[in-house]
């Protein structure tokens, strides 16, 4: 069995003068994309290095790291921007060659994947969005917790590792996994010198993207998942999705943030597992 690690799976792709970087674990005939979210030092090896590997065994997984993120080049412009990120990642799977991919996507990753299966609907087969922004809060004020969090990260007097530290707490229920590691590794990659450039924000396709999805009938399969705790998207924001998506449902996991993925990691390769395989031979 093939061991799959960050360093093993590291590739890179040139997309408009922009240096890429994704994990490619190579082989399967059916391919999965995974998207990362958008807090200060994300990138996809540390969203989704508990998954990666389990999902390897049958599908070609290829995660991003989107621009400003992670290995990826980090411009000047179009910050958080989804609608590009979405436009780079499609043209990125068009010359891979790729013709359609199942995708999850986390928090921003999850704007990303909707904007893509808006845009080139014929690329995306399956959905699974965990927190995906884009849809407001139903019982929850906005904005919420975390959100003022990540926000005021880079403002007023800068990052530091106590600003770090606190979205990171945020983002779990189980606050055990926020280790001295994980917090000096996530701030060093959000203290890049590239990122500490004076910068427009580009948020707004994240915050509206339920008007855009209004009317455009998406017809993907797809399954949406949240935290019962989650301070920054909180499961409140999936109603609004679940009556515009018309073929999708919704899996909740209690004592869980953010990061799905992370914090119930057996539980969600299990479920995701078996809802990518419903259905196909």
């Amino acid at each position: 069995m093939t061991t799959h690690t960050s360093e093993s799976t590291s590739r890179f792709i040139e997309i408009d003068g922009l240096n890429l970087h994704y994990h490619d674990t190579d082989v399967g005939e059916r391919v999965l994309v995974m998207l990362h979210g958008g807090g200060p030092g994300a990138s996809a090896w540390s969203n989704y290095r508990t998954n990666l590997p389990v999902f390897a065994d049958q599908y070609r997984v290829i995660a991003f790291d989107a621009p400003h993120y992670g290995q990826s080049d980090k411009p000047l412009s179009a910050y958080q921007d989804t609608d590009f990120y979405s436009e780079v990642i499609g043209k990125a799977l068009d010359k891979l060659g790729v013709k359609a991919a199942d995708f999850i996507g986390n928090s921003m990753g999850g704007t990303i994947s909707l904007t893509l299966a808006m845009t080139r609907p014929e690329l995306v087969d399956r959905l699974v969005l965990m927190g995906p922004g884009g849809s407001p809060t139903m019982f929850t004020p906005m904005m919420t917790e975390g959100i003022k969090f990540l926000g005021g990260f880079y403002q007023g007097e800068g990052p530091s590792r106590e600003k770090l530290e606190a979205a990171m707490r945020i983002m779990v229920y189980d606050q055990s996994m926020i280790t001295p590691e994980l917090i000096e590794a996530r701030y060093q990659a959000a203290t890049h010198p590239d990122l500490l450039k004076k910068r427009e924000w580009k948020g707004h396709p994240m915050l509206n993207l339920w008007q855009r999805l209004v009317g455009a009938n998406l017809q993907h399969r797809t399954l949406l998942i949240y935290g019962k705790e989650d301070r920054v998207i909180p499961w409140d924001t999936s109603l609004l999705l679940l009556r515009l998506l018309p073929n999708a449902s919704l899996h909740v996991f209690p004592q869980c943030g953010h990061w799905a993925q992370l914090e119930k990691a057996d539980e969600f390769n299990t479920l995701v597992h078996g809802f990518l395989e419903q259905g196909h031979e």
